[in-house]
Protein backbone atom coordinates (compact mmCIF):
# COMPACT_ATOMS: atom_id res chain seq x y z
CA UNK A 1 0.00 0.00 0.00
CA UNK A 2 2.68 2.50 0.31
CA UNK A 3 3.96 1.68 -2.73
CA UNK A 4 0.67 2.65 -4.20
CA UNK A 5 0.57 5.88 -2.24
CA UNK A 6 4.47 6.80 -3.44
CA UNK A 7 3.33 6.16 -7.07
CA UNK A 8 0.19 8.22 -6.64
CA UNK A 9 2.18 10.91 -5.28
CA UNK A 10 5.21 10.95 -8.20
CA UNK A 11 1.46 11.04 -10.86
CA UNK A 12 0.30 14.15 -8.93
CA UNK A 13 3.56 15.87 -8.99
CA UNK A 14 4.66 14.62 -13.22
CA UNK A 15 0.86 15.94 -13.63
CA UNK A 16 1.48 19.40 -11.33
CA UNK A 17 4.98 19.81 -13.41
CA UNK A 18 3.27 19.03 -17.03
CA UNK A 19 0.52 21.88 -16.06
CA UNK A 20 2.98 24.32 -14.98
CA UNK A 21 5.08 24.06 -18.13
CA UNK A 22 1.47 24.67 -19.68
CA UNK A 23 1.15 27.90 -18.18
CA UNK A 24 4.45 28.91 -18.79
CA UNK A 25 3.98 28.60 -22.33
CA UNK A 26 0.78 30.28 -22.22
CA UNK A 27 2.08 33.06 -20.84
CA UNK A 28 5.40 33.54 -22.74
CA UNK A 29 3.00 33.48 -25.66
CA UNK A 30 1.29 36.27 -24.39
CA UNK A 31 3.73 38.40 -23.59
CA UNK A 32 5.23 37.72 -26.87
CA UNK A 33 1.72 38.44 -28.37
CA UNK A 34 1.41 41.57 -26.56
CA UNK A 35 5.39 42.88 -26.87
CA UNK A 36 4.00 42.80 -30.75
CA UNK A 37 1.44 44.20 -30.25
CA UNK A 38 2.99 47.47 -28.66
CA UNK A 39 5.30 48.12 -31.37
CA UNK A 40 2.46 47.66 -33.72
CA UNK A 41 1.19 50.55 -32.02
CA UNK A 42 4.42 52.35 -31.86
CA UNK A 43 4.86 52.44 -35.56
CA UNK A 44 1.76 54.02 -36.31
CA UNK A 45 2.10 57.14 -37.03
CA UNK A 46 0.90 60.12 -34.44
CA UNK A 47 -1.77 61.34 -36.71
CA UNK A 48 -3.24 58.35 -37.36
CA UNK A 49 -6.85 57.76 -35.67
CA UNK A 50 -6.20 53.74 -35.50
CA UNK A 51 -3.03 54.74 -33.30
CA UNK A 52 -5.84 57.22 -30.72
CA UNK A 53 -7.88 54.37 -30.61
CA UNK A 54 -6.29 51.48 -30.78
CA UNK A 55 -6.22 50.42 -27.03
Amino acid sequence: MAFANIEEEQKEKDHVIKLMQATIAAIESSHDYSEDLYEFYLDLPEEDETRTHFF
